[in-house]
């Protein structure tokens, strides 16, 4: 019966103009849908403020400084022994200086800048100390430490003096924590090829309250 057939064809070729069409109308909402999160995402990225430049004023005078470990707590058979943070022969350590007044040979010079953070310089080579080995810190990636480097006003060579308070001798405690990441300087073991009396350089968590490694002190001539 060819006029049956005929209507059949026709509903089949209607059937799929509506198929068709329906299939075109969800890509089309898929590709509004993607280009308004495209564009959202843009907006949103360009709204992001840029970070705020670090300032490079100096807000005081330069102090020339010593950079102290007080060493372990006092024995009964023994006297701590301060170390002082100098370049060696496997690179930064805190050495051992044989006394208190050796203890105040000053090696830096401490600039504190704008916004509270200071910029440590060593006398002997005029280079910075920098924070190595993590995130938003100068060097390569591995191990966060501190290392010298050519001196270049960035957040890897800024570092803030926290104050902690006094221990049960009225002697006051002080952290020096990287502006980077937040990390403590810490007295470590020291590396193979170290003189005998060093401790090694690291950068640790910094602990609350502070154990003796992560102490440190300004120490000045005057």
């Amino acid at each position: 019966m060819p006029g049956q057939r005929g209507i059949s064809a026709r509903r089949s070729r209607g059937s799929w103009a509506i198929r068709i069409a329906g299939i075109a109308l969800a890509i089309l909402a898929a590709a509004t849908v993607t280009s308004v999160l495209v564009l959202t995402k843009g907006t949103a990225r360009a709204r992001t403020p840029p970070p705020a430049p670090l300032p490079t004023n100096v807000v005081s005078p330069p102090l020339t400084v010593a950079l102290v470990n007080p060493g372990p707590p006092p024995r009964q058979d023994s006297r701590p022994v301060p170390q002082t943070l100098q370049e060696s022969a496997t690179g930064l350590a805190f050495t051992a200086t044989g006394g208190a007044s050796q203890a105040s040979s000053p090696d830096w010079t401490a600039d504190q800048m704008g916004g509270g953070t200071y910029i440590f310089i060593y006398v002997p080579d005029g280079q910075c100390l920098t924070a190595t080995g993590s995130p938003g810190a100068a060097g390569a990636p591995g191990a966060a430490g501190a290392a010298l480097a050519r001196c270049n006003l960035g957040l890897g060579q800024r570092w803030r003096h926290q104050y902690l308070g006094t221990d049960a001798a009225g002697r006051g405690e002080w952290q020096l924590r990287s502006a980077a990441d937040g990390l403590c300087l810490t007295a470590v073991t020291p590396p193979l090829g170290s003189q005998p009396g060093e401790s090694g350089v690291a950068l640790r968590g910094c602990a609350g309250p502070a154990g003796w490694r992560q102490l440190i002190s300004f120490l000045t001539v005057y």
